[in-house]
């Protein structure tokens, strides 16, 4: 096997009913103010949700998949390229055993800090 090193980022879990409500609170805690948030067209109701308390400051990518085709991909990273983004969002409705292979935050800007609504996971 070929040498390599792997460096994990520590994370701050908050678990409990209405805990998106809390995602602001979370993200200017780490300093992030405007986010981009990622999630299917089926969950965008969740997304909205969490974008409402950001008062303008958010966006919405609604058209993340599953294995993120490159298309998608794409189409996020020139969201991201034309904005400010200081962190990502993903709306997931996923166990916490499935988070590492189900984050379009890794997938399409793994530089920006990612955090889950309902957890919400730094």
């Amino acid at each position: 096997m070929n040498r390599f090193i792997f460096q994990g980022q520590p994370n701050r879990v908050v678990f409990g009913h209405g805990t998106r409500r809390e995602v602001r609170q979370e993200l200017e805690g780490i300093g992030c103010h405007t986010p981009l948030i990622l999630c299917t067209p089926g969950q965008l109701t969740m997304a909205r949700e969490v974008a409402s308390s950001f008062e303008g400051s958010a966006r919405i990518f609604s058209q993340a998949q599953m294995h993120t085709p490159v298309t998608v991909t794409e189409q996020a990273m020139q969201l991201i390229e034309e904005n400010k983004f200081d962190c990502l969002i993903a709306v997931v409705e996923a166990q916490p055993s499935d988070w590492p292979r189900q984050s379009p935050c890794a997938q399409i800007c793994p530089n920006l800090r990612c955090l889950r609504p309902m957890p919400v996971q730094k």
